[in-house]
C-alpha cells in the first residue's frame, strides 16, 4: 500500500509471478533437448537486458506506472529460468562426472 498499490493487486501479482516462473521452467525442461543452449541463453539475456532497461525508464519517470513495472517483473521472471535456472543443472549433468557434479551443485546452492 505504501508503494501505491492495494493488497489485492499485490496478491494477484505474486500469483502471476509464480505461474509465469513455473511455466517458463516447465517450457525449458520440455524444450531443452530440441533447442541449442547458446541461442536460448543469448535470447534470454537480451530479454533480461531490455526488461531491466525498460524497468529503469519506468522508475525514472515522474509518476512511475506500477502496472508496467509489474509486467516487466513478470517478463524478467519468465526470462530468468531458461537462462540461469534449470539450464545450469542440465549443463552440470552433461559436463561433469557424478562425483564432481555433486560438489559443484553444493557450491552453486550457497548464497
Amino acid at each position: 500500500e505504501a508503494a501505491g498499490g492495494s493488497r489485492r493487486a499485490a496478491g494477484v501479482i505474486v500469483v502471476l509471478f509464480g505461474v509465469a516462473k513455473l511455466l517458463a521452467t516447465l517450457g525449458v525442461v520440455a524444450a531443452i533437448d530440441d533447442t541449442d543452449r547458446r541461442p536460448l541463453l543469448a535470447v534470454c539475456c537480451v530479454v533480461l537486458a531490455l526488461a531491466n532497461g525498460a524497468f529503469s525508464l519506468v522508475f525514472s519517470a515522474s509518476k512511475p506506472s506500477l502496472t508496467l513495472a509489474a509486467i516487466l517483473v513478470i517478463v524478467m521472471a519468465t526470462a530468468f529460468p531458461p537462462a540461469f535456472g534449470a539450464l545450469n543443472f542440465v549443463l552440470l549433468g552433461e559436463l561433469f562426472p557424478p562425483a564432481v557434479k555433486a560438489r559443484l551443485l553444493s557450491l552453486e546452492m550457497l548464497p
